[in-house]
């Protein structure tokens, strides 16, 4: 293991693994550290929807999501969708039943996406199923499908990126973790301290997740400001089912509803992985069996309103539920770039990782290589906070 690297990135999931490999490409030396596995936390536990769909009331944060997704089709031109785990065709999302308020909604959204060129097309009931066969759908159901948006499998993609990080020389320890930050006389990094020795560097990137506040903490002792990172942790509940072949019961992401509250989407061997947001607060980080199975019941009850033709012996037993915890800063926007209490110490925090995690990963590497802040990351700063 070496001694030193031009840049140490701490954490292993889609963020992590983006920047390293994109310093790797600019021919900067990395080390990457992951407490655990590659891609073992939230990477791995999320519904991973690729879009800029549902950022539509900023329309930067829009534009910057929509950016995300162009990177993402680059990066599956260069090396095929099915090394990267990506699929889909498009998300639609609609109601039905007689939800007034709930179609005003879609239509506003639909109007200011439409405003924004964004690929989307307005749907009635006979165009819905016309697309989407097996699906369920009230005679008065309508709603929009948004042409550009997919889903990617966060474990698939993130182990991709660490496997080409390592071909470009980058090195990863995986079950090693950071354990304290030195500084210089002018408070600049000068290494880091790991479980398995210790890194000379300039430069550190904090790509932590959920657990950033508590690292801060941890490697920022008694530094003004460094207990107080504006971020907060979200559960989500997921289900997936196993294989349904030979079926190919859903083609598009889903965002719906009239019959409770569920988005679904196809997973890899021909699974369907769903949530339910208003189930999300009935479960804690580490739930007992219990309460998943009650809410792999609820879940599976509801899936089988819309797809009402699912196998008889579907049941909750045989699907396999699980908790992501998800960063969301405060204000639900990234923060991205270098942090006051040392310098040349930066972070990633989003709570669209998997959408943004490539953009991301490719522009705060343009920044520590070339000194210099890119246009795009202005609005996303750490600083943004201090000023308020």
């Amino acid at each position: 293991m070496g001694e030193t690297a031009d840049v140490v990135v701490v954490g292993g999931g889609i963020l992590g693994t983006s920047v390293a490999h994109a310093l790797a490409q600019a021919g900067v030396s990395v080390t990457l550290l992951e407490a655990h596995a590659i891609g073992s936390g939230t990477s791995s536990h999320t519904f991973a929807w690729l879009n800029a769909t549902s950022k539509f009331t900023d329309e930067h944060y829009h534009r910057l999501n929509a950016a995300g997704m162009a990177r993402h089709r680059e990066m599956a031109r260069h090396w095929g969708e099915d090394r990267l785990g990506m699929g889909g065709c498009g998300m639609l999302t609609w109601t039905g039943d007689g939800d007034t308020q709930g179609l005003d909604a879609l239509k506003s959204q639909y109007e200011r996406l439409e405003s924004f060129h964004y690929p989307v097309r307005w749907l009635d009931a006979t165009e819905l199923a016309a697309i989407e066969p097996h699906m369920a759908f009230p005679d008065d159901a309508r709603g929009l499908i948004a042409l550009a948006d997919g889903w990617v499998d966060g474990l698939q993609l993130t182990r991709f990126l660490a496997h080409r990080l390592r071909a470009l020389g980058g090195e990863i320890r995986e079950g090693c973790a950071l354990r304290e930050l030195t500084r210089d006389a002018r408070d600049r990094v000068s290494g880091i301290v790991c479980d398995n020795g210790t890194i000379e560097t300039r430069s550190v990137v904090l790509a932590t997740g959920a657990a950033t506040p508590s690292v801060i903490d941890a490697i920022c002792a008694g530094v003004e400001g460094a207990g107080a990172y504006p971020m907060r942790r979200v559960k989500g509940l997921l289900l997936e089912t196993p294989s349904l072949e030979p079926w190919r019961w859903l083609r598009y992401v889903h965002y719906v509803t009239c019959h409770g509250e569920l988005h679904m989407r196809p997973a890899k061997g021909n699974a369907i992985l769903m949530g339910a947001e208003d189930l999300d607060a009935s479960v804690a980080e580490d739930e007992s069996e219990p309460v998943l199975k009650a809410g792999a019941v609820t879940m599976l009850e509801r899936l089988r309103r819309y797809l009402p033709a699912l196998p008889p012996d579907l049941s909750a037993e045989r699907c396999t539920p699980f908790v992501g915890v998800r960063p969301m800063p405060v204000d639900g926007l990234p923060i991205v770039g270098p942090l006051p209490f040392a310098r040349g110490l930066y972070v990633m925090t989003s709570h669209s990782a998997m959408t943004l995690g490539l953009l991301l990963g490719d522009l705060l590497a343009e920044e520590i290589v070339r000194g210099t802040t890119p246009a795009m990351l202005a609005p996303y700063r750490f600083e943004r906070f201090q000023a308020g």
